[in-house]
């Protein structure tokens, strides 16, 4: 299933802040993972469990 990019904000928007903001840095802004972290000032453990959350989210609602 390909979204188009309403589809695709749409599924942003349910997502928690933290999640949709370390989505859109290190999909759509293509921020490597260390810059999300220091940009957010997370631990990049942290990131990198935001970006599975997120993943695992917007599969669930692609498959709505």
């Amino acid at each position: 299933h390909v979204l188009n990019r309403i589809e695709l904000e749409r599924c942003l928007e349910r997502l928690p802040g933290s999640q949709r903001d370390v989505i859109t840095l290190f999909y759509l802004q293509e921020k490597s993972l260390q810059e999300v972290a220091r940009m957010l000032d997370l631990p990049e453990g942290t990131v990198k469990s935001h970006l599975h959350r997120a993943r695992l989210a917007l599969a669930a609602m692609i498959k709505e």
